[in-house]
């Protein structure tokens, strides 16, 4: 009986074609157990260290906040009543200064973390090493966000967690259905921003990621250079004399960071600023 020769091309192209499969498969095994982890890495953080109170409890009396008193940052997803247990945070790494969250991401639930390096890029909130990071403050920053400008920075993730829902903000749609409301709670208490711009930057920008200002004239034209680079239509000012906290993550096209900037609308850094007035 005659025998068929194998060809060797062929039988190298399937060879490389299952080593390529088994490589893919190990990937997305690795991305979405890594996922699975940190997710549940968060949300434990969340469901031990956050609390939501009642408005009395709080201190809080109803009938709105902020500049408008109109009550409209009490509607979203989370309550605005929360209590951060920081002495908790504390006993598992002193490097939490704070905690992020809004009302309108279902993901954007995180603790806030600083050093004077960049330990975090890679590491979760507790240190323990993860292609997904944690939220980290910039390193050039006060960690206490009495900065005129602070930076937050953290991965864009394809699952949408940590920075990866900000891309949504480039579309003009979903930012007139979706709050535009950040809040940053602190030891102190809670600050309350508000987005005013959206843009793609460079890493190298030498205007976004340039912090220590003080009320000034250079100041006044790095705010309203963020108001007119917005590359959607917000409708909301900002003057020399706001606070602003810029998010900052990876952009995969054109320009290679996307950044959030907001201004401050509530918190005890306003109360305090006319004290001293």
């Amino acid at each position: 009986m005659e025998t068929k020769k194998r060809n060797p091309l062929v039988a190298a192209i399937r060879t490389i074609a299952f080593v390529a499969l088994f490589f893919a498969a190990g990937y997305v095994i690795f991305w979405v157990f890594t996922g699975r982890n940190n997710k549940r890495v968060y949300d434990e953080a969340a469901a031990q260290y956050v609390k939501i109170v009642a408005a009395e409890e709080s201190g809080e009396a109803g009938g709105g906040e902020g500049q408008s008193g109109s009550g409209e940052l009490k509607l979203g997803v989370k309550s605005n009543n929360v209590e951060i247990d920081f002495e908790g945070l504390w006993e598992v790494n002193r490097d939490v200064y704070a905690w992020i969250q809004m009302p309108d991401i279902y993901c954007m639930d995180y603790p806030v973390v600083w050093r004077t390096d960049e330990y975090y890029l890679e590491r979760t909130w507790k240190g323990v090493s993860s292609p997904y990071g944690s939220i980290f403050i910039e390193e050039s920053n006060n960690p206490d966000f009495t900065d005129y400008h602070t930076i937050l920075y953290g991965h864009r993730m394809v699952d949408r967690t940590m920075f990866g829902w900000i891309e949504e903000y480039l579309k003009q749609s979903y930012y007139d259905t979706h709050k535009d409301i950040i809040y940053i709670y602190t030891p102190e208490g809670r600050l309350t921003y508000q987005i005013f711009s959206v843009e793609e930057v460079n890493h190298s920008d030498p205007i976004v990621y340039t912090v220590g200002f003080c009320p000034s004239p250079q100041f006044e034209e790095f705010v309203q250079g963020m108001v007119e680079r917005s590359q959607v239509e917000t409708g909301v000012s900002a003057t020399v004399n706001d606070r602003i906290l810029t998010l900052s993550t990876c952009a995969f096209h054109g320009k290679d960071r996307l950044v959030v900037h907001a201004k401050l609308i509530d918190g005890y850094l306003l109360n305090e600023d006319a004290a001293t007035e």
